[in-house]
């Protein structure tokens, strides 16, 4: 119901408004000449101003009976027929009028109201952009994309362009209005929750049996930070494994945050007890550093391993870039893996796609669950991962899926490929 108001309204102050700027622009070219309005055109504006829209959709009509190609008459029809809920007969209208005009400022305005009204917002969406990218800086055309963000529940992109708005235009009241209107549908809309589910198999060669895995977790986003607990399950060599884990993200300061994580299995193709703790710290806004350690035992390797990490990220834009780290002192050497992701965001940020390259084993999985050894991050061990995600049916579901391939000697002369696929989905709320 509110939404509906709210749209109501916005059409009004849209067809008021752009009869103003009707008048403005479109009269300097096919009316200011004359010295009367030879054309109806002026008079059907006045009766638009009075209440008698029917009498303006006649005038507009004996115009384009003389002169069909009547650019101003058939905006206006169009507005017209827009404001009665004619969206289909609105938008063939608008859509001849730019095929022989593509970069009409008034038909690109008045057909992103057409798909907005009739609730088709990637339509809307592209025409705005269509017209932002010849009047980057058009008041209109930034304050509809806004709108059509805010009907797709994308208040981030929304209060991006309101503000990209405000530098342009500081005192435009509808702007600085739908600026705190987007702030605080933001923060009411903005989901605190979630929960997922996430499959993966793993196939080997030489033989060996295919690994499975599921992992379920659930996450909460409070003031202090962010709280996670999963369950992971694995069956790798045909032998079964449960890990539970619990993960904290606490904010120590608007650039400086911390993980720390725990996690216990009994079974020993997980590690018997995992304990780690990094910190975050954010540099010139666009990079963030990361320290910290890892404390792994396995039951059936002799002793714990002690891991340090380190690593920084990089974000621009849509864009994000991280390399980390892991060195495990042992013996007079130190083993070194590393790891290289590249993310890009799409204008949804929860529809992304990421690679991740790996050198050396991950730490998680150090221990050969047929021989009972511990792996000792062989120099030609390589991986290469694909993830994707992206809002399912509402934005609120999201689903995701990977794909791996890793080819390691994980023993000197013994090489093994694995390819991995995953499914998995999310619900947040």
């Amino acid at each position: 119901m509110k939404k509906d108001i709210y749209l109501l309204l916005s059409k009004s102050f849209l067809l008021a408004l752009s009869i103003f700027i009707f008048v403005s622009s479109s009269y300097s070219q096919h009316i200011a000449k004359q010295s009367s309005d030879t054309s109806g055109l002026r008079k059907a504006i006045y009766l638009i101003s009075i209440g008698q829209s029917n009498k303006a959709i006649n005038e507009c009509k004996k115009i384009l009976e003389k002169k069909p190609n009547e650019i101003g008459a058939n905006i206006l029809l169009a507005r017209l027929y827009s404001w009665e809920y004619k969206f289909d007969t609105a938008r063939i209208i608008l859509l001849k009028v730019l095929q022989d005009q593509p970069l009409n400022k008034g038909a690109l305005n008045a057909l992103v109201n057409v798909e907005l009204w009739s609730k088709h917002y990637d339509r809307a969406l592209r025409y705005a952009d269509r017209g932002l990218s010849v009047y980057p800086d058009n008041e209109k055309l930034l304050i509809k994309k806004t709108e059509i963000l805010m009907r797709q529940d994308n208040f981030v992109e929304a209060l991006k362009f309101i503000n990209k708005l405000i530098k342009i235009y500081p005192n435009s009241k509808e702007a600085l209005n739908m600026q705190a209107l987007i702030k605080d549908k933001k923060v009411k809309s903005t989901p605190k929750n979630g929960v997922g589910l996430f499959y993966q198999h793993d196939g080997l060669n030489k033989g060996y049996t295919p690994w499975n895995s599921v992992s379920a977790y659930f996450y909460s986003i409070r003031k202090w930070g962010i709280f996670s607990a999963g369950i992971n399950y694995a069956n790798r060599y045909g032998i079964n494994g449960t890990q539970y884990e619990l993960d904290l993200f606490p904010r120590i300061s608007s650039s400086m945050r911390a993980y720390v994580g725990a996690a216990y299995s009994k079974d020993y193709i997980f590690p018997n007890y995992n304990f780690e703790f990094s910190v975050y710290q954010k540099f010139l806004k666009i990079a963030e550093f990361e320290a910290g350690a890892r404390y792994l035992s396995y039951k059936r390797y002799s002793s714990p391993l002690l891991i340090y990490t380190g690593g920084v990220r990089v974000s621009k834009g849509h864009w994000q870039g991280k390399i980390l780290t892991y060195l495990i002192p042992q013996s007079s050497k130190v083993n070194q893996s590393y790891r290289l992701s590249l993310r890009h965001s799409f204008k949804n940020p929860d529809n992304r796609i990421m690679i991740v390259f790996n050198t050396g084993l991950s730490p998680r999985n150090l221990l050969d669950t047929v021989n009972y050894k511990g792996y000792l991050f062989p120099k030609k061990s390589n991986r290469i991962e694909f993830r994707y995600q992206r809002p399912f049916l509402s934005n609120n579901t999201i689903i995701k899926a990977s794909a791996g391939y890793e080819k390691n000697e994980y023993f000197t002369g013994l090489k093994r490929h694995r390819i991995s696929a995953g499914i998995g989905i999310e619900r947040l709320f």
